[in-house]
């Protein structure tokens, strides 16, 4: 029995350990300039109110983004478990199940758009048509 709770006690010190390091990781890598998520955060204009993740998957790269910036998120993924994950943690303001080949939004509706870790997974004439379709919404 000491055993067992002993094993427990390491379990939940490890995952005290992982949550204070994320921070900590996290903070480092607000001051380091060319992290890409600063790369992406810095590209996210000063007169940008609202933008759209498109294939938003957990919602990491936005809720970094919102740190420092209000903005008005919409999040869209076609896996519902992300957009769950996404809707319970706060990151986005509206979440949006849908296909990346068939976006659900009207043109000229967002100030930005932001797609990471999408086009490599598909084929060159689907990311042609994902790239022109975002250009399309983007004001």
């Amino acid at each position: 029995m000491k055993a067992e709770g002993l094993r427990v006690r390491m379990g939940q010190l490890s995952k005290a350990f992982d949550r204070r390091m994320s921070k900590v990781i996290s903070e480092a890598y607000c001051v380091l300039p060319f992290y890409w998520l600063n790369v992406v955060r810095r590209s996210v204009g000063e007169g940008t109110r609202n933008v759209l993740d498109v294939g938003c998957g957990s919602g990491d790269p936005m809720a970094y983004i919102k740190i420092t910036r209000n903005l008005y998120a919409v999040g869209t993924d076609g896996y519902l478990a992300w957009l769950s994950q996404c809707r319970h943690r706060g990151v986005h303001n509206e979440v949006v199940l849908a296909d990346v080949k068939h976006l659900p939004i009207r043109e000229k509706s967002f100030d930005t758009v932001v797609c990471l870790d999408v086009l490599e997974y598909l084929e060159k004439p689907e990311g042609d048509e994902l790239i022109t379709a975002l250009e399309a919404i983007a004001r």
